[in-house]
């Protein structure tokens, strides 16, 4: 067997690694597509009332749909004045947490009542929007990984 190193093939090679270095110091494409996506689950989990995610939400009481319905409130579970949904689909809503930096992505939502939906509370049931689909963080580390390598998202 022989291997043959050539001027060329080196230089493509130091190209392609310095290019790997670069980008892996400055990941914000990375972490923008993140925040997008993950605005996008959010965006599908309230549409879907939990049911992309494989966890659909507990009903609404009888009581609380009809209180809902009588004020022209019936946008959905967890939907009543829009603020919670909002919050984590539209970047810069009251209570939007969203910060994006070369290396990281923080996303959530400072509407004070979203914890009672999460976790639940002895008059109402858990129903945790914040849920992702098991295949995001895949797909975000796929995605990482191709830019690292390519320079590309997609």
């Amino acid at each position: 067997m022989q291997i043959d190193v050539s001027a060329i093939g080196l230089e493509r090679s130091v190209r392609a690694f310095d290019g790997m270095g670069r980008r892996t110091r400055n990941l914000y494409p990375v972490m923008q597509y993140i925040a997008e996506d993950f605005e996008r689950i959010m965006e599908e989990q309230f549409a879907t009332e939990g049911g992309s995610t494989g966890t659909e939400w507990a009903p609404l009481s009888d009581e609380w749909w009809e209180h809902k319905v009588n004020v022209g409130k019936d946008h959905g579970t967890l939907q009543y004045n829009q603020e919670l949904v909002d919050s984590l689909t539209i970047p810069g809503a009251p209570g939007a947490i969203r910060r994006v930096t070369n290396n990281e992505v923080t996303m959530g939502t400072s509407v004070e009542y979203a914890i009672f939906h999460v976790e639940g509370t002895g008059r109402m049931p858990r129903r945790n929007f914040m849920r992702l689909p098991a295949n995001s963080q895949r797909h975000w580390i796929a995605v990482l990984n191709r830019y690292v390598l390519t320079g590309r998202l997609y």
